[in-house]
């Protein structure tokens, strides 16, 4: 083994169960647990964003909790300083499940000083909101997250 390498990871999990108010998009904030390796990558629990270092290749991914309810649709997005989407994944109704959503964006060329972070969403015609987050580490369905990853440098 000629060169051992850290690998270049920062990871948001675990949530509190909020209520999703329906048609409104919502930035997940307040993480349990923050996990950093390497020095590219920064996380912070309280605003719910991932900040980058320096300038590369990035692999961002996102997973929400949400709970059952008969109509409409759940969105995850994958922001990139507060405006940018990068990925956006969106599931239909479910009679009678909670399901865990998740979106993953391609290679991304974030620049330092970007961030990125998850917005969520529940949209139907009606005045119902539905219970989302919640999952911590659970063996049967995972946990909520947010997560980067360093894959290169650019050029």
């Amino acid at each position: 083994m000629d060169d051992l390498r850290v690998a270049q990871v920062a990871k948001l999990q675990g949530l509190d169960e909020f209520s999703l108010p329906v048609d409104t998009v919502h930035q997940v904030t307040g993480y349990d647990n923050v996990w950093e390796s390497g020095s590219k990558l920064s996380a912070n629990r309280s605003n719910g964003r991932i900040t980058v270092s320096e300038t590369g290749w990035y692999h961002i991914e996102a997973q929400c909790r949400f709970g059952f309810h008969a109509v409409g649709n759940r969105a995850i997005y994958i922001v990139r300083n507060s405006s940018d989407e990068l990925a956006y994944t969106n599931i239909g109704a479910t009679n009678n499940a909670t399901v865990i959503e998740n979106a993953s964006s391609g290679p991304v060329l974030l620049q330092a000083g970007d961030f990125v972070d998850m917005r969520v969403q529940h949209t139907f015609t009606g005045a119902d909101s539905i219970p989302a987050g919640g999952a911590k580490n659970s063996a049967n369905m995972g946990s909520d997250l947010l997560s980067a990853r360093w894959l290169g440098a650019d050029g």
